[in-house]
């Protein structure tokens, strides 16, 4: 499998890394329909659109050995946050309101023997305050809610990751009327609407 190849030569991932992450399909594929993880035509392009666009953004966190507390928003099925901790980062903390999902997420870190925490509850109740140097969200919501969401659990000198699609231009505009913040927007593959932005300094107005 293609996909498959290009994970391991460009990524550097070991055996174990691996073995991990075919669990994790594993298990998704077992529990999809009856969670409502992914839908129907998700199944069939895990490799390709899920795993492989959250390993996209393993080159813009920080050094794996600097240990940095990752905050992964609305994490859902786990993408990009479980990639994360399946590929070695200890500390990292998934927030996920649906409790089903949850569910979900902590039979993940127990079949793969993979230690992240999962917080079954909404953004704003999580408690105690978490501090990320990391905030990532994928699918979640449009930007000024998300930095609404991280304005409070980002480090100082943290950075937010956000996977967007298309719309990420209107949504700069209208978020840079609450907050002030600056921003990288970097294009990945495979196509131009996959679309990452990277935000920092974020204050609000």
């Amino acid at each position: 499998m293609p996909v498959i190849e290009k994970l391991t030569s460009d990524y550097n991932l070991n055996h174990t890394q691996m073995s991990n992450l075919f669990r994790y399909v594993e298990l998704l594929k077992k529990w999809s329909s009856s969670y409502n993880l992914m839908g129907p035509n998700e199944i069939d392009r895990i490799w390709e659109r899920h795993i492989l666009d959250s390993l996209q953004l393993i080159n813009y966190l920080p050094p794996l050995d600097s240990n940095p507390t990752i905050i992964d928003l609305g994490s859902g099925a786990g993408f990009p946050g479980v990639i994360f901790s399946l590929i070695g980062f200890k500390n990292v903390h998934l927030v996920e309101k649906s409790r089903k999902k949850s569910l979900f997420l902590e039979t993940v870190s127990r079949e793969t023997k993979t230690p992240f925490q999962v917080h079954n509850c909404r953004i704003e109740d999580l408690s105690p305050p978490l501090q990320g140097d990391v905030i990532t969200s994928r699918a979640l919501a449009n930007l000024t809610s998300l930095l609404m969401y991280s304005e409070s659990i980002l480090s100082e000198d943290g950075d937010c990751l956000f996977l967007k699609g298309e719309k990420v231009d209107p949504e700069i505009l209208e978020a840079q009327k609450k907050y002030f913040f600056e921003f990288e927007k970097i294009v990945l593959s495979p196509n131009e609407f996959n679309v990452l932005l990277k935000i920092w300094n974020l204050k609000l107005k």
